[in-house]
């Protein structure tokens, strides 16, 4: 049976390989050690390869979050944008997509949260400055952490009295870029 199916996955054996009972001994033994040595080097070639894998992988630099897996893949990240000014929302969003992530956006702060329970995001960008009706960009900013948001929450200001740890307002395809690969 097992050299039966040896057979089917080396149908270039010689005839003298064709082990069946009307062979006699010397043709049994010839084809069994034909045999015996085509698995052997099929064999030292997979452990060759194992080998280089194992040297391919020691060299990969594994990604450390899903962010950075998404990147090594080039898969787009999912981001929310919360800008209170339609007009930097919609420019946002497109400077965002044309780069080629995803992205939603939102006009104020009860949104935002709406969306955080709703949708998983590798980022959220949230402007500072949302006006009166919604909570402060860094105040909204632990409010969705406190909801479940796990990915990357970045306060946005272009304001230049605000510098701690709030990051300059995007406002061109280049500050985008750099802003989303920064992530």
């Amino acid at each position: 049976m097992m050299l039966n199916l040896l057979m089917d996955y080396y149908p270039s054996l010689p005839p003298s390989a064709q082990l069946d009972q009307s062979l006699d001994l010397q043709e049994r033994y010839s084809g069994l050690l034909y045999l015996s040595e085509k698995l052997t080097k099929e064999n030292n070639s997979l452990k060759e390869e194992i080998i280089d894998l194992k040297k391919e992988l020691s060299t990969y630099k594994q990604p450390q979050s899903t962010i950075e897996l998404k990147k090594h893949l080039k898969i787009p990240l999912k981001i929310l944008f919360v800008e209170d000014n339609e007009i930097t929302r919609k420019i946002g969003s497109k400077i965002v997509s044309s780069i080629g992530h995803d992205i939603t956006t939102c006009a104020n702060g009860f949104e935002a949260i709406g969306q955080v329970v709703c949708s998983e995001y590798d980022a959220v960008i949230i402007d500072y400055n949302l006006g009166n009706n919604s909570p402060n960009g860094i105040e909204l900013g632990k409010i969705i952490n406190e909801k479940g948001h796990k990915g990357i929450t970045l306060i946005v200001s272009c304001e230049t009295i605000i510098k701690d740890s709030i990051i300059d307002k995007p406002n061109s395809e280049d500050s985008w870029t750099r802003l989303i690969s920064d992530i």
